[in-house]
């Protein structure tokens, strides 16, 4: 084996190595590597490597030969190449063995690895050989004839395919090495990261020269490659028949590759129902679990698990009841193995290993607190607390090195002074010592640590070093600063400090009979404060505003003192009570460190060392990041294929993801944590470099669109952390809010609008049945009870789509939640429906992000359900009749054919008919990146924007003119600028012409990511105003809402005159009500803002003008508007923003101004502003609308706050949302209560002219004449407001001439409604409004009259969604015990609607055979319900 590799041996020689190879190549051959079953220190590895380079030495050999020779490879050779296969199994076995059971040898390992870095240097370096000899061959423009005729003939394909060792053993390492990566440590990775980038540009280099086994992703190959799914594996799996009691068995299906599972069930399962269960859950977590039979609902014979390669399954059974059991069979399906050449392969696979390398060393899993762990080796490490905030404040700087800390004069003036050596040390001290009030104690032998914590104190505190800097310099001629006179107090109270732990020390010690402890607490301060003067010293700003993982520890108490006398105890005390820690935060860092007893120096020096290491690694790891992009690109295309398997495990086999790639880094020293930051910033820029080179992505092949996808996914994951003040600069240089914003433009899904084909008679048809439907609806029950009646059917699996489709059109009359099946949310209003699925609707965010739920396809088409018919109150989803004489009208095409129309249209109005429109993918793809990257790039923009408009807050006000404010701000201002901006760019839909206009693809995804966006971006913009008591210190901050072109563009969106929908207006009217109520808005501003949005002209007047009349005389005119117009969710909102900006100190003058005003002018020529200005005055009715804030009690809990999502007047419940916790529930309306602010401005001089008002308006009802409606209301809302004012405290002395008109109430009073007693005065006014602002003129053709139907008025049934059993137990309560059922049903809801405990209730409550008396607060819920308790109960 010596003879093999001379250049010249003789045939002998390689007939023998031959028959050796031949030998071993048939029989274990790990006897020739020699490895020890049990390593040792004595052990020799070369002759180990010295046999594996004999084979590879001759192995390449053999390569140079075939490529000279045309390709032709004896037989023989194929030995050679099966023996170095086996013993590199062998080695690398071996290798793994010895890691496992060498866990705890650390030189072992290290002999180990080093033996493994050696043999990949070897193999990497003769695999470039053999490259560069073909590469040489190929790049030659004469090669020789057999070479011409083996490339002519395809013959190197086979020979570098299947007979050299390049495809076969060099593979084979790649693939063994990366199972082990894992065990190695970084400083080996990066080796190996080094070495195999060699080989990896090797094959770059020789790819361009073979097109045809080196495939480009828009090569026509990837386009050949089967992209359906195909059958990668089955499982049969069968439980006994019948299955035995206290089963548990699990199973686990693992198919690397699979993209799917489906699970097909046999007609004969059953376990018993609940208790005996299937449990499938995949690899993201998700669960499904059957029972019961096959073929319900709960068990389809169907099932399918999408996006993971693992599926694990759960059978459990109890210990009664048993069924047939189960049987099914698991398909995996998943892509079909691309067939690649041998090179092409290896070059993937190499760059798999570069990206797992990098990604292990990337991980700081070993830097981080495993509190499980109570056994570690190093106890040190784990003693000290690794998320203190000390690493982040005085660690942060790192340990300097000895000649580091020779450079700095400061560094050395203080040793000098500790030592004695300095006479201006000595001056400082005695200066320092005159101003000490304290008194001392005399410990000569702490005289040298009191000085040592006193020079730390000044080494951390910037203002402190400045001031000995210049007292140094000066020659001590300048004076020192009052805060070194505090350090060296500060310092001096640790004298007292260090005696007390000295006398507990002793009293231990007796304790345990420790005589010789030799831990002396002063010379442990000493050496602590000894070792921070050899951290480096940081600037002041690093102190302040520290994002903390968690609080750091007080150790200095805060007290208030006492005059007596002081004594060093009460020093300390008085510096903390006087502001000192607060204005030197390095002290009490300092100090916290001297006395933590687990923060030892030793400890604290191994884990900056660790730190400082994996700094050093993490900076490299990015830079070879940046270099092999570089290597890899193409004509400065980065979608390579190498690139996206290289960023896939670069992300994918990291074990934790930190929240910034300094975390658990702090201490490892400012120069490192400088070249970590441009290496991560560095590897962002070039990311997006190569993004942005390609602008149009329409035309791009789809291998290339999904490599495009992959690396912005990657780059969107690297801006994804929480970025620190010291970021700035980077984020400012990437216009980051831009960058942001235009990715999520570019994700949108973009889709094709189709003409629905749905004949004139088939929309009819639908029309008849979903009419059929809806009145047999009405004739029941309940929803539920129509819904189980149709589903018995037995055509019901036919008509299911249609059936589903009927809810979602009338889901507002049916009372029926609507459900994102995207992202889950409630969808109250419009939204996507989807015609091919049987149910499936999306929210306007997830169909701008090409959300696809399960079993939704790309060819499915949806429509947009936005309008509805104003006479069956359905969504339209056929041919739309809009009239061009009524205001916003519009009929589905049912109603328009059958001639149903709602009072106030004619027929004789001129109208036109809309086609329904369809929208389709207009791109098909089978990756759901897009959808993450337009739902993750959105989100990682508003925390971005959040984070911005947070930081500023957080800054004192003496500090808001520092460079970081600014930065901060401006990155704020455009965030604010790409908001606005979108809201500018809402696409006008012009309902008398379609037009169709020429944009470019960019321009149509920018209008239709604003279109779909409008509401979260109000959200965010409403997030990112400050509370009014932060406005004083940000003028900054502010300025960018309380700009007149911000406040202007406000009042267009609420104003409807820009094309936005109409939940968008009302939350621009919400984002101006909270800007008014800022003080640092100015009013003049905002009345500007008013007059450029409604072109109104100051008006001239002689008599002063306050300030901001002009928006409060816009604000009543606007909400009168919308009480004619847009109903009373409009018109509540409009009151509830009037009535809160009354109790305001700066609105509220103008609004009195107003409202006194239009109340002089009642009775002369009254208005719908009239009207509504009584409705601020008194009140507006309790309305649950949309946004309304309520107070409300749930399960028998204290009141709490929410937010109002849906209303449901039949069912008498709400559903909202709870302030505190976020939480979505349903709760009937008797426990809710609206949150409403109450106008006091009211005085006697009103109440006269409401007096003078209600008196005229009875004397015409008296007369017999007719008065308006506006009239009755103005009667109706003056009594009202009377009402409220007289029930006041300081209303009491009222004049009696006030009720001289009781007579005449007496009158209005007795003329009678009709209604039953049972209305509430609140309903009855809701009942009204609808009626006044639905149809003023034909109020009797939409209502019937009371009198003819009056169980259709009357307050809903106590027992109304009861089971029966519930029924009964609450009619006997009723009937034995004169219990209202009211009360009863109260009384059920609040014991968890559990009849057991209503009971145990009940007869508690029942003493010595009394009458049941129900709380105050039963029967304010009761009354609520609508039938209050009698007085007899």
């Amino acid at each position: 084996m010596d003879n093999v590799n001379v250049s010249e041996e003789k045939p002998s020689v390689s007939l023998i190595f031959q028959s050796l190879c031949q030998f071993y190549s048939n029989v274990e051959p790990s006897g020739l590597l020699n490895l020890p079953f049990t390593l040792n220190k004595e052990f020799d590895f070369q002759p180990t490597l010295a046999v594996l380079e004999t084979f590879l030495t001759v192995a390449a050999k053999e390569f140079a030969i075939a490529i000279k020779s045309g390709g032709d490879i004896p037989e023989q050779s194929q030995h050679l190449i099966k023996l170095l296969c086996s013993l590199q199994i062998s080695l690398f076995s071996w290798i793994e063995q010895q890691f496992d059971s060498q866990s705890g040898d650390a030189d072992q390992k290290e002999l180990i690895q080093e033996m493994l870095l050696k043999y990949v240097k070897m193999v990497v370096k003769k695999s470039n050989d053999s490259i560069q000899i073909l590469l040489d061959n190929v790049k030659d423009e004469l090669p020789t004839a057999k070479f011409a005729i083996m490339m002519s003939s395809n013959k190197l394909l086979e020979v570098v395919l299947d007979k050299t060792y390049l495809s076969s053993s060099v593979r084979q390492m790649v693939l063994l090495l990366s199972h082990l990566v894992h065990k190695l440590s970084n400083n080996y990775r990066l080796s190996l990261l080094n070495y195999l980038m060699t080989l990896t540009q090797s094959m770059r280099d020789l790819s361009p020269h073979l097109p045809d086994q080196f495939f480009k992703l828009d090569s026509n190959y990837w386009m050949s490659v089967a992209s359906d799914d195909v059958v990668l594996r089955t499982w049969d799996i069968e439980s006994p028949h019948s299955y035995e009691n206290n089963q548990q068995a699990t199973q686990v299906f693992s198919c690397p590759g699979a993209t799917s599972f489906v699970v097909d069930f046999d007609n004969k399962c059953e376990t018993e129902k609940r208790y005996d269960y299937l449990l499938f859950t995949d690899s993201r977590g998700n669960k499904m679990q059957f029972d019961q039979k096959v073929g319900t609902d709960k068990w389809p014979k169907n099932v399918t698990f999408r996006g993971s390669h693992r599926l694990t399954f759960l059978f459990h059974s109890d210990g009664s009841n048993v069924e047939w059991g189960y049987k099914f069979k698991v398909t995996a399906k998943g892509f079909a193995d691309v067939q690649l050449s041998a090179l092409f392969d290896l070059h993937l696979a190499a760059c798999k290993l570069l990206g797992k390398l990098s990604a292990a060393v990337l991980d700081r899993q070993h830097l981080m607190p495993n509190e499980m762990d109570f056994n570690a080796v190093d106890k040190d490490k784990m003693a000290i607390d690794l998320k203190s905030d000390l690493w982040s404040t005085l660690l942060k700087g790192g340990h300097m090195e000895s000649h580091m800390l020779k450079k700095s004069k400061l560094n050395q003036f203080l040793l000098e002074m500790i030592s004695g050596d300095s006479q201006l040390g000595q001056q400082l001290l005695k200066s320092c010592a005159d101003h000490y009030v304290g008194s001392n104690l005399k410990k000569p032998d702490l005289d040298i640590t009191i000085l040592t914590v006193f020079s730390a104190f000044v080494w951390h505190c910037e203002p402190l070093r400045e001031s000995v800097i210049q007292f140094v310099e000066s020659n001590g001629s300048s004076e020192l600063d009052d805060g070194i006179h505090s350090a060296y107090s500060y310092a001096e109270s640790m004298r007292l400090y260090i005696v007390d732990q000295r006398q507990k020390q002793k009293i231990a010690d007796e304790k345990d009979n420790n005589v010789n402890n030799a831990n002396d607490i002063g010379e442990v301060v000493k050496e602590k404060a000894e070792f921070l003067l050899q951290i480096s010293a940081l600037e002041k700003s690093y102190f302040k505003n520290k994002p903390s993982r968690r609080s750091s520890k007080n150790i200095v108490s805060v007290k208030s003192s006492t005059q007596h006398k002081k004594t060093p105890a009460d020093t300390e005390r008085q510096f903390s009570a006087s502001g000192i820690s607060e204005k030197f935060p390095e002290f009490k860092f300092v100090t916290e460190f001297i006395k933590e007893s687990k923060w030892t120096k030793s400890s604290v020096i191994k884990v900056l060392d660790d730190r400082r290491k994996q700094a050093r690694n993490t900076t490299e790891v990015y830079e070879f990041c940046i270099k092999f992009v570089d290597m890899s690109t193409d004509d400065s295309s980065i979608f390579e294929v190498i690139i996206v398997l290289f960023l896939q495990e670069l992300l994918g086999q990291q074990s934790c993801q930190c929240q910034h790639y300094l975390d658990w880094l702090e201490g490892c020293g400012i120069q490192l944590e400088n070249n970590l930051r441009q290496a991560y910033c560095g590897i962002i820029k070039r990311l997006l470099e190569g993004i942005q080179h390609l602008q149009d992505s329409r035309n791009l092949n789809k291998s290339v669109k999904t490599a495009q996808e992959m690396i912005q996914a990657t780059f969107i994951h690297l801006l994804g952390v929480n970025w620190q003040s010291f970021d700035l600069d980077f984020l400012l240089e990437a216009n980051i809010p831009n960058l942001l914003i235009q990715t999520a433009k570019g994700s949108v899904a973009m889709r094709s609008e189709i003409l629905s084909d749905i004949t004139e008679v088939e929309e009819l048809k639908e029309y008849d049945q979903y009419m059929t439907w809806l009145n047999e609806h009405k004739n029941d029950v309940s929803f539920s009870d129509w819904y189980n009646q149709i589903k018995s059917t037995s055509k019901f699996k036919e008509k299911e789509k249609a059936v589903q489709m009927f809810i979602a059109k009338f889901c507002d009359l049916l009372e029926v939640d609507i459900w994102c099946d995207g992202c889950g949310k409630s969808l109250p209003g419009r939204r996507y429906r989807c015609l091919q699925c049987t149910d499936m609707d999306l929210c306007a965010t997830c169909y701008a992000g090409g959300v696809m739920p399960q079993c939704h396809l790309d060819d499915h088409h949806l429509i947009y359900l936005m309008y509805k018919c104003d006479e069956c109150n359905a969504f339209i989803t056929g041919r739309r009749v809009h009239c061009c004489i009524c205001d916003d009208f519009d009929l589905c095409f049912g109603c328009f054919k059958k001639e149903h129309f709602p009072p106030g249209h004619l027929d004789s109005h001129s109208t036109k008919i809309f086609p329904l429109m369809k929208f389709q993918n207009t791109q098909k793809s089978d990756s759901s990146l897009q959808s993450y990257i337009h739902q993750h790039v959105w989100l990682l923009f508003a925390s971005f924007t959040l984070q911005m408009a947070g930081t500023m807050p957080s800054v004192p006000t003496e500090h808001t003119e520092d460079n970081f404010v600014a930065k901060a701000g401006k990155l704020h201002q455009q965030c604010i600028d790409q908001l606005m901006f979108c809201l500018q760019d809402i696409p006008s839909v012009d309902q008398d012409v379609l037009e169709e206009t020429e944009k470019s693809f960019a321009k149509q995804k920018e209008e239709e990511f604003s279109l779909h966006s409008q509401e979260r971006i109000m959200g965010l913009l409403g997030a990112m105003i400050p509370k009014e008591n932060t406005c004083s210190s940000l003028s900054g901050s502010i300025h960018s809402f309380s700009s007149e072109k911000f406040l202007t563009r406000l009042f267009d969106i609420a104003r409807g005159e820009t094309g936005h929908e109409s939940n968008t207006q009302h939350l621009a009217m919400g984002l101006v009500a909270k800007l008014l109520h800022l003080s640092s808005v100015p009013t003049q501003v905002v009345d500007n803002a008013v007059c450029q949005s409604a072109n109104i002209q100051s008006p001239v007047s002689c008599q002063p003008q306050l300030d901001g009349e002009i928006t409060i005389n816009f604000l009543f005119l606007f909400g009168a508007m919308c009480l004619e117009r847009s109903g009373i969710d409009w018109a509540s909102s409009m009151v509830s923003i009037l009535q809160d900006l009354s109790s305001s100190a700066i609105w509220s003058p103008v609004i009195e101004k107003y409202i006194s005003k239009q109340i002089n002018h009642l009775g002369q020529n009254d208005n719908l502003t009239s009207v509504f200005t009584l409705f601020v005055v008194s009140g507006f009715p309790e309305v649950m609308s949309i946004g309304k804030q309520v107070r409300y009690s749930y399960e028998n809990s204290e009141p709490r706050h929410g937010v109002v999502l849906n209303h449901f007047p039949d069912k008498y419940q709400t559903f909202l949302l709870d302030a505190k916790s976020r939480r979505r529930r349903t709760v009937r309306d008797e426990y809710i209560d609206c949150i409403m602010t109450e106008v006091s401005i009211l005085n006697e001089e009103h109440v006269t002219k409401f007096t003078s008002v209600i008196k005229d308006t009875v004397a015409k009802i008296q007369q017999g004449s007719s008065i308006t409606v506006e009239e009755t209301w103005i009667l109706s809302l003056c009594l009202k407001a009377l009402h409220k004012f007289l029930n006041k405290a300081e209303a009491c002395d009222i004049s009696d001439e006030i009720f001289g008109f009781v007579q005449q109430l007496s009158y209005l009073a007795g003329l009678g409604t009709e209604f039953s007693k049972q209305w509430m005065l609140k309903d009855l006014e809701v009942l009204s409004l609808m009626l006044y602002t639905q149809d003023k003129e034909n109020v009797e053709k939409k209502f019937k009259s009371p009198s003819t139907k009056q169980e259709e008025l009357l307050g809903h049934d106590p027992k109304q969604g009861l089971d029966n059993a519930a029924k009964i137990c609450l009619q006997t309560l009723h009937d034995d015990l004169n219990i209202p059922l009211s009360v009863v049903r109260v009384m059920y809801d609040m014991n968890n609607k559990d009849t057991s405990e209503l009971l145990a209730t009940v007869r508690d409550n029942l003493a010595d055979n009394s009458n049941f008396i129900p709380s105050e607060e039963i029967k304010k819920m009761a009354k609520k319900m609508g039938e209050a308790p009698s007085s007899s109960s």
